[in-house]
Order: C-alpha cells, then sequence, then structure tokens
C-alpha cells in the first residue's frame, strides 16, 4: 500500500499493507477461491474505475487542479 495504490484498488482488488510472502500466497488463494460472481464483480468494479477515474483527460486535470493550488 503505497502512493495512490489504495486509491486504485477500493473494492476492486487485494491491498496488502507489506510484501510479506504469505500475505501474498494467501491473497492469490482467496482470489482462486473466491465465487465466480464474486471474482466477476471485482472485474467490473476494476474495469469501471478504470475508465471512469484513470483517463488520460481526468489525470491531466487532476494535475493542472494539483499546479493550481501549489502555484496559489
Amino acid at each position: 500500500d503505497v502512493g495512490a495504490v489504495s486509491r486504485q484498488f477500493e473494492n476492486n482488488g487485494v491491498l496488502l499493507d507489506r510484501p510479506d510472502p504469505e500475505r501474498i500466497a494467501r491473497a492469490i488463494n482467496d482470489l482462486v477461491e473466491m465465487d465466480q460472481d464474486d471474482f466477476y464483480q471485482l472485474r467490473l468494479n476494476s474495469l469501471r474505475k478504470a475508465r471512469e477515474e484513470f483517463t488520460w483527460e481526468k489525470i491531466i486535470q487532476k494535475k493542472i487542479e494539483d499546479f493550481k493550488k501549489i502555484l496559489s
């Protein structure tokens, strides 16, 4: 969980608090054993988030807003 990773994986993935091999293995296992409908929902959430929040237009607009805040 570094930088903006938590923002990207909110309700659509697995976020670990540290890169521990056992935690990674457990997270992978949890995903493999996840109900197919729940896994599909994570996939849909990921696609929606990417389309709504991570387009070049949105990223550029956010950077412009950040620069305006810094300069004011």
